[in-house]
């Protein structure tokens, strides 16, 4: 089983902040996508990537498989914990090392962000958890009608209750 592993910085709202306030790093969304079934995984990370990646590596992929990143240090010494690490150098210009790419990955997140920026405009960081979601289940089921898609969304939201509160924390 082969896996890419990608992340990327997410776009949100521009807020203004005080003059004296230092600049927010913005959140980081961290894809994994099997490369067996092409089904895809994406978690928001805020802020501290480095720390992250590695557990959620251990969390969600198996020691069997092979990990294709890019060669961000985080990723280094992966090798060590599965079958095989393939990096791709995007600094150097490469794309390809022989089979190994991220290419799947990377459109992925264009899709991701051609739709917060495209179609939603804007998009709070309280919410942004939930788009990525969205953007998860529509790709894991792209193969399937948009009703036979919307029946599926609406039977995981039995049980559930909506309250017209405030949704966002302040």
């Amino acid at each position: 089983m082969s896996v890419e592993k990608r992340r990327t910085n997410m776009p949100t709202n521009g807020h203004q902040r005080i003059r004296d306030e230092a600049p927010r790093p913005k959140p980081q969304c961290l894809h994994s996508l099997n490369a067996a079934d092409n089904y895809a995984l994406a978690r928001l990370i805020q802020y501290q990537p480095r720390l992250y990646l590695k557990a959620e590596l251990r969390k969600y992929v198996a020691p069997s498989a092979t990990v294709v990143t890019d060669n961000y240090t985080a990723y280094q010494a992966l090798e060590n914990e599965y079958v095989a690490h393939e990096v791709v150098d995007h600094g150097a210009g490469e794309y390809v090392n022989g089979d190994a790419h991220t290419n799947t990955v990377e459109g992925w997140f264009a899709l991701l962000k051609r739709g917060v920026m495209g179609t939603f405009h804007h998009v709070s960081e309280e919410h942004l958890d939930r788009y990525v979601d969205e953007f998860v289940f529509r790709y894991n089921r792209r193969d399937v009608t948009d009703g036979e898609r919307a029946v599926m969304a609406i039977k995981k939201v039995e049980g559930k209750r909506l309250y017209y509160k405030d949704p966002i924390k302040k």
